[in-house]
């Protein structure tokens, strides 16, 4: 099996599941956010191969909502990407930073502008 059918295979079962931690986890606000968390993981592993390895796709999730929260709160792209260089490669601070935006698209526009400023 490829690498995207068993990620598409496991974005179906994590919908069909519920897995979320939400009071609904049938709701479809969980099912959505159990798939964004699903593809922003693709997104991370689409980056490099090698990159992540060991590293829990819920806490990739918990990261990814943490740019999310920082971004959403009014902080800079530069302040998400400091906080997360503290725990991942350059390289790997950029593909999280660079792949928020599937969990929170409200904040693609913020991301977009910093990456175009820093080419």
């Amino acid at each position: 099996m490829n690498r995207t059918a068993a990620v598409i295979l496991a974005a179906a079962g994590l919908l069909l599941a519920g897995c979320s931690s939400s009071d609904n986890p049938n709701s479809p606000a969980a099912k959505s956010k159990d798939a964004a968390e699903v593809l922003y993981a693709y997104q991370l592993g689409k980056a490099d191969p090698t990159d992540f390895q060991g590293v829990e796709p819920s806490v990739l999730a918990d990261e990814g909502h943490r740019i999310c929260s920082m971004l959403a709160d009014g902080q800079s792209v530069d302040d998400a990407i400091a906080r997360e260089r503290l725990g991942f490669s350059d390289k790997e601070t950029g593909a999280m930073i660079g792949a928020a935006p599937v969990l929170c698209p409200a904040q693609k526009t913020k991301v977009d502008a910093w990456a175009a400023a820093h080419q």
